[in-house]
């Protein structure tokens, strides 16, 4: 199923805050085009993260800045960039990625633009960036001892 068929996105490519924009970037279509868009009837996913550009122009996302990125109320923050694009769009995004999301208060962006106050039930997580770790137990070094070994019997039977 191709998910352009049903909604619009603006960029993602952000390396600086000044990037954002509520453009629509894809699908074709309407990019460049918010009334386009909206005429459409597709739904609207925001995108709103950063990257960073590490070596040989690979680009991962900036955890250093998330919890600006994240935020309520700032230059380049997840909550006026919410409200930026409804007011454009007249309604808020049906969907909102980021990247670190229970860093520098993102769900409190989007509380605000669908109204809701006092959510129960909801999961307190650290504000920490998540960290990727290789899970219970498991050694680095099995792993790659693993990949050697796998590497030798290819080679020794012809693989």
């Amino acid at each position: 199923m191709d998910e352009f068929v049903y909604m619009f996105e603006n960029d993602y490519e952000n390396v600086s805050p000044s990037n954002y924009s509520c453009n629509p970037s894809r699908p074709e279509a309407v990019a460049g085009n918010p009334s386009t868009a909206l005429e459409s009837g597709r739904m609207f996913l925001q995108n709103h993260f950063l990257y960073e550009t590490q070596l040989f122009g690979i680009q991962s996302p900036n955890e250093t800045y998330a919890n600006v990125t994240n935020a309520e109320t700032g230059f380049g923050s997840l909550g006026e960039s919410i409200q930026e694009c409804e007011g454009i769009y007249g309604k808020p995004a049906s969907f909102v990625m980021v990247d670190f999301f229970n860093v520098g208060p993102a769900i409190a962006s989007v509380d605000r633009a669908n109204g809701v106050s006092g959510a129960q039930g909801r999961k307190s997580l650290s504000t920490e960036a998540l960290v990727q770790s290789t899970g219970a137990g498991v050694r680095e070094r099995g792993s790659l001892l693993a990949v050697v070994l796998a590497v030798g019997v290819a080679v020794f039977f012809g693989a």
